[in-house]
């Protein structure tokens, strides 16, 4: 069984993220000479992400028809993704600084090292110093690393617009810049060894 792995799960990432994902092993593995023939061939994940970024682009204002044909090109770009993180798997070599010059996250399968951290849970928020200020307290998780949050002011859903701040090592939060009056959703989660958990359940809070 082979010690280092890929990660492949992309299902929590925004768009921007999956985009900025594809487009790294995109060019990662271009004349890679540890890697010489990625499967699928890298036509194909370039014709997926050009196909998707042009999808993003017609449905930020919206639009049932232009939001279905993003999620499908979503979808195509993850499958590829996911295609070549598993050749990465059976020709890096078991060798993480092969693997890691494809492009993907790799992550380590020893059964020495600290499991995922689970999703975490938001205790409770309130207001910062100043108006516009706000502090969300996220539990803090067993073998964690970092915790990492994201916000929104659009209605919970798959289409929210989403705001994600650098991963940090507290579970607590210090937010500034929002808009006094608004409500905002926030998510956390947390990485480990074995990459990222899932979001949390969603948090609303009033800012002030």
């Amino acid at each position: 069984m082979n010690k280092f792995r890929t990660a492949k799960n992309l299902s929590g990432k925004t768009d921007a993220q999956v985009l900025a994902t594809g487009r790294k092993v995109e060019t990662d593995l271009t004349g890679n000479p540890d890697l010489t023939t990625p499967v699928p061939a890298l036509t194909v994940l370039t014709t997926a992400l050009n196909e998707y970024e042009v999808s993003i682009s017609n449905a930020a204002n919206g639009g049932t028809h232009l939001i279905a044909i993003r999620k499908e090109k979503r979808t195509v770009v993850i499958d590829v993704l996911q295609r070549l993180g598993i050749y990465v798997d059976l020709n890096g070599q078991d060798s993480e600084s092969i693997m890691l010059s494809s492009g993907f996250d790799v992550y380590t399968t020893d059964k020495g090292v600290a499991p995922a951290s689970d999703r975490p849970i938001i205790v409770k928020g309130k207001d910062g110093t100043h108006s516009g200020d706000t502090i969300i307290k996220s539990k803090k998780m067993a073998n964690s690393i970092s915790n990492q949050i994201r916000f929104t002011s659009d209605p919970f859903g798959p289409e929210a617009r989403w705001t994600e701040l650098p991963p940090q090592t507290k579970a607590t939060f210090y937010l500034t810049g929002l808009t006094p009056g608004r409500l905002y959703w926030f998510q956390t989660r947390t990485n480990s060894t074995k990459g990222q958990s899932e979001w949390s359940d969603p948090f609303q809070f009033m800012v002030r």
